[in-house]
């Protein structure tokens, strides 16, 4: 396309102004901005519309050619603020940056989902049923020593003396009754 004394406006010419454009963004974007859109994305944008729309360009030299892109790349940065600063459901203010999701950080609990689904709370409630039979179908001393174990949070010693064995004993009876509890849920329930 012919443009009066700048001739046809080639892809190497809009390329010639991508490190001008480029500065122009990088100043113009504010911090909260580039982490969504960088830079270097709206210079693409705003070099593929040119080359698009390059027919509706009016100048005359490569000074009009330069102020047309500018033109472009701000109409397209306001979009971008419009879209992530106005917007709610985008709002950049609402954002919290992944540094502060620590797992003792304030923010960590609004990142867990706590909900459970209804296939999740089935599948947990048929588990429960599951162990709670398992576990009566144990010999009192093993159901002891797991009971101990898991609910009470007993340690060994704890055990041992609840049963009237040494530590080291309980510690075995617990782990055969551990072996006899995972062999009645079976291996669809096993967590290894």
């Amino acid at each position: 396309m012919d443009h009066d004394g700048l001739g046809p406006i080639s892809a190497e010419t809009f390329e010639g102004f991508r490190a001008y454009l480029l500065a122009v963004a990088g100043r113009r974007l504010g911090p909260e901005l580039t982490a969504k859109v960088g830079a270097s994305d709206l210079v693409q944008e705003t070099l593929l519309a040119a080359g698009r729309d390059a027919r509706a360009f009016r100048g005359a030299g490569l000074d009009d050619l330069q102020a047309w892109l500018k033109g472009i790349l701000l109409h397209r940065l306001a979009n971008a603020q419009r879209q992530y600063h106005d917007t709610a459901k985008r709002s950049l203010g609402r954002e919290v940056p992944l540094a502060a999701l620590r797992e003792d950080g304030p923010h960590r609990p609004a990142l867990a989902d706590t909900a459970t689904s209804a296939c999740g709370a089935a599948m947990r409630d048929e588990l429960r049923e599951t162990i709670a039979h398992a576990l009566a179908a144990l010999p009192d001393r093993h159901r002891e020593v797991v009971l101990g174990r898991y609910r009470d949070g007993l340690g060994f010693e704890a055990i041992g003396e609840r049963l009237g064995i040494s530590p080291d004993a309980a510690r075995k009876l617990w782990g055969r009754a551990v072996l006899r509890l995972r062999a009645a849920i079976g291996p669809a329930h096993d967590p290894d």
